[in-house]
């Protein structure tokens, strides 16, 4: 997106998470919108195919044992809105360098994240999309 800023708008105007969003449109019967920066400080409603990305946002994990006894990696693939930056961070007991990503999502709505890890053991990848706190998640993988 050239000019334009995706931000979580809920018509409400509050920082209600997902779920919370999700709980107060069937128990009250109202939708949620969102809306985006048209980069000339105006705003416009988002359209399906940008909401649909905004929801979807997160990181889906998987390992391989590259060299058996030196080292594996742990892929992420990151969803969101083309052209965002998230941040990404893996935690475990054996994360090689640098655990932290800052990455921008492709055109096709998601990017690919590689880590090298040096011991079996649980690993969470924590994101954090469009700078948004409120929306940080995160996924965990068991390598063994």
């Amino acid at each position: 997106m050239s000019s334009e800023e995706v931000v979580a708008v809920p018509l409400s105007g509050t920082d209600e998470t997902m779920e919370q969003n999700a709980s107060n449109e069937k128990r009250f019967g109202t939708e949620t919108s969102y809306q985006v920066r048209d980069g000339q400080g105006g705003m416009r409603d988002a359209t399906v195919q940008e909401i649909a990305q905004f929801e979807n946002a997160g990181v889906e994990l998987a390992f391989e044992h590259v060299s058996p006894g030196e080292y594996s990696e742990v892929y992420g693939a990151v969803r969101g809105i083309p052209g965002e930056t998230v941040v990404v961070e893996l935690s475990g007991p054996g994360v090689m360098n640098t655990n932290k990503k800052e990455v921008v999502i492709g055109e096709e709505g998601y990017t690919n994240v590689t880590w090298r890890i040096t011991q079996y053991g649980t690993y969470t990848a924590t994101y954090v999309p469009f700078e948004l706190e409120f929306m940080k998640g995160s996924t965990i993988i068991e390598v063994s």
